[in-house]
């Protein structure tokens, strides 16, 4: 779940410090790891084919 308004984090993304807080987010980090562990299955099946 977003802790974080829309508007918060358009905000953070404007500066270098608030990017890299966004990027030590909890909820950003699972994500990342979740679309990357989906890319490697999506890898996967297409080197079988």
């Amino acid at each position: 779940m977003w802790r974080r308004t829309k508007m918060e984090w358009f905000r953070l993304l404007k500066t270098k410090r608030g990017c890299r807080l966004l990027l030590k987010d909890p909820f950003l980090q699972q994500l990342r790891s979740s679309m990357q562990d989906e890319d490697c299955d999506n890898s996967y099946f297409r080197s079988i084919l």
